[in-house]
């Protein structure tokens, strides 16, 4: 508790020290978002809460993986189960990891062969432009998985005469990273095409001297065609090949265990983008699709594989249109119509018992409508509803609502939102895939759910300094769980009764001087499970209840030099243990713990940049989940180069 008293004091000692400094103006009113809704909308006509990360925020923290940069955002907390490379999940406002929705490029990234999450252990933050986090329930407009939130992230894009860029790190843990990418663009057209490698010897999951390595290698193209002014093609390619070694891969692990996993993703899109009547009328085809290969190694043999297969047709279309003699309104309306084909599969070759693969398709048509409608630049409303279709779950229709009120004269904006989402079963749980440990159940129904949140944005000093303070609430039903048979068996059930989940969210982003900016988050959650429908409630494991992040950024020597201090804390956790001879699942406390990263970054030249880092600067010992030691403090140093021929 003492370290996040201190994070505190610090976090009230910089507010006040923002009060008295004179800085420049956040400029934020004129930024688009494109996923609270189905077409871009400003920041003031979000009901949802939002979180907008730039690629100067990520460069500036020097951070090697997304999920680094998602810790700071509230309502978001991630579990790496021990050093880089290794699982990585992300629950937001308290939701499981599969119940948030991850869009790369435009492409669903949820791996259904894996649970349907998002595992962000091999996403890197190279050539990341912008990662946008919208909580709450969002399936009306993305369908299952968007249950607690969604993450879209958007890679960067090529503009103006060729340029060549290279990049060159290495640090801790014989770690090294190599990157390169050529772009460029016109009007007519413009192009990214990037490639990436980084392999570490790592650290020891378990603090032996089993050293466990990672290796990802990425390949990356971007480009955009624009034959006329009202016509846009563009598409995108995205493939990354993980190896991580792990530890606990047999039944009986020993110290001469090798434990490997293989992983390979492939995202596609192609989008045509029509505009017309003065872009008043918007229609667009988006085609997309993902890949995804994995294959397990226990002491060089193979243990198990699964894959998914995903193709996706979207067709939309949304009018624009004024009616100023009815309140100076603005509408906007979107009718939209998607496809979806997915295949998964899994196999066990005998870790847990040999078992025959098991195979699902599932066919999805969604119908989507949505109305927006602000008055006087004031009042911003939205409605949104979505059915979907499937041949393997139950049908499921789900809505939205959001409302957000700008009060000019205090500089105010009050936001909320209400909405439904649901979650499909999953292949494993649908089906069994590990032999007597557990048993599938094909009588699952989807998890669903209903939430809602209610916030205050307050700008001070000209957005100088922005403040964000939002309540939420979620009740969740059919939860989908296990029940254990015997001591070495369990099937999968909808668990009888709810879980609630609410808390708050602040958050403050800060100019101190035209050179100094800072952001602040705190988020409470209160998340609790119904034991078995008896009424009695417990708190749901991997959910710390406070989780605080603080970033000071400062610019100096003419904005050639640059000091990034990022700090990160992480409440006292509760996580399940099982230990032997009964195995009897018991309810462990998981420490808190605090991580301080440095960064700093010095322009040579136009074409020279030099950059270096220190993460976990405390040499803080953590486990999260409880069981996965991740790294100690390590240091890293590196050089970008951009040539210009």
């Amino acid at each position: 508790m003492l370290r996040f008293s201190i994070l505190l004091s610090c976090f009230s000692i910089l507010i006040s020290l923002s009060l008295q400094i004179s800085a420049g103006a956040i400029n934020r009113h004129d930024e688009l978002v494109v996923t609270a809704f189905r077409t871009p909308a400003q920041l003031d006509a979000i009901g949802s809460a939002y979180t907008v990360i730039t690629a100067e925020e990520i460069e500036n923290r020097q951070a090697l993986t997304v999920s680094d940069i998602l810790r700071t955002v509230p309502g978001i907390q991630i579990d790496r189960s021990g050093p880089i490379g290794t699982q990585t999940v992300l629950r937001m406002r308290g939701g499981e990891s599969n119940q948030t929705l991850v869009v790369i490029d435009g492409v669903v990234a949820n791996d259904e062969s894996q649970g349907s999450l998002y595992n962000f252990a091999d996403l890197m933050t190279t050539d990341i432009e912008r990662i946008e986090v919208i909580r709450g329930a969002q399936s009306a407009l993305w369908g299952s998985e968007a249950l607690s939130g969604v993450i879209n992230i958007i890679t960067k894009k090529g503009s103006g005469k060729t340029a060549v860029k290279a990049n060159f790190e290495g640090g801790s843990f014989n770690s090294k990273r190599v990157g390169g990418s050529v772009s460029g663009g016109t009007t007519l057209y413009d192009y990214k095409l990037s490639a990436s490698k980084f392999n570490t010897r790592g650290t020891d999951i378990e603090l032996s001297s089993d050293m466990d390595g990672y290796d990802n290698n990425r390949l990356a193209f971007n480009g955009s065609f624009r034959p006329y002014d009202d016509l846009e093609i563009s598409s995108s390619l995205n493939h990354t090949n993980s190896k991580v070694e792990f530890d606990n891969c047999t039944l009986i692990n020993t110290s001469t265990d090798v434990c490997e996993s293989s992983n390979d993703f492939t995202y596609g899109s192609l989008k045509a983008t029509h505009n017309s009547f003065d872009y008043h009328w918007q229609n667009s085809l988006n085609t997309t699709f993902k890949l995804i290969d994995h294959e397990n190694y226990a002491n060089n043999t193979q243990a198990g594989a699964s894959s998914a297969k995903e193709y996706n047709i979207a067709l939309q279309s949304s009018a624009f249109f004024e009616t100023a003699k009815f309140f100076d309104a603005n509408h906007a309306f979107t009718l939209a119509y998607e496809f979806e084909s997915s295949d998964t599969s899994s196999i066990n070759f005998g870790t847990f018992g040999t078992t025959a693969g098991v195979k699902q398709n599932n066919i999805i048509h969604s119908f989507i409508s949505e109305y927006r409608i602000s008055f006087l630049d004031r009042l911003h409303l939205s409605a949104s509803g979505r059915h979907d279709d499937q041949s393997l779950h139950d049908e499921f229709t789900t809505y939205r609502t959001t409302a957000a009120f700008v009060i000019p004269e205090t500089s105010s904006r009050l936001h909320g939102s209400y909405g439904t989402g649901f979650k499909n079963p999953t292949i494993s749980e649908l089906s069994s895939v590990f032999g007597t440990q557990f048993i599938g159940n094909p009588n699952l129904v989807p998890e669903q759910s209903r939430s809602w949140d209610v916030g205050i944005e307050q700008s001070l000093f000209s957005d100088r300094i922005i403040f964000d303070a939002t309540y939420f609430q979620e009740r969740l039903n059919d939860e989908i769980g296990t029940n254990r048979i015997t001591a070495t068996t369990s099937e999968g059930l909808n668990l009888a009764g709810i879980s609630k989940r609410r808390g708050y969210e602040l958050s403050l982003s800060a100019s101190l001087t035209d050179k100094t900016d800072l952001s602040a988050s705190y988020t409470y959650i209160d998340s609790i499970e119904d034991q078995n429908g008896t009424g009695t409630f417990a708190r749901e494991v991997r959910r710390p209840p406070h989780i605080a992040s603080l970033n000071l950024n400062h610019r100096f020597y003419k904005d050639r030099a640059n000091i990034n201090l990022d700090i990160f804390y992480n409440g006292d956790d509760v996580d399940n243990t099982f230990p032997s001879p009964t195995f009897t699942k018991t309810p462990t406390k998981v420490d808190q713990y605090t991580l301080i990263n440095l960064a700093g970054s010095f322009d040579v030249t136009k074409y020279v940049n030099l950059y270096a880092k220190i993460d976990n600067l405390t040499n803080q010992v953590y486990q999260s989940p409880i069981g996965f030691f991740s790294s100690g403090i390590a240091a890293y140093a590196g050089i970008n180069l951009t040539l210009n021929p």
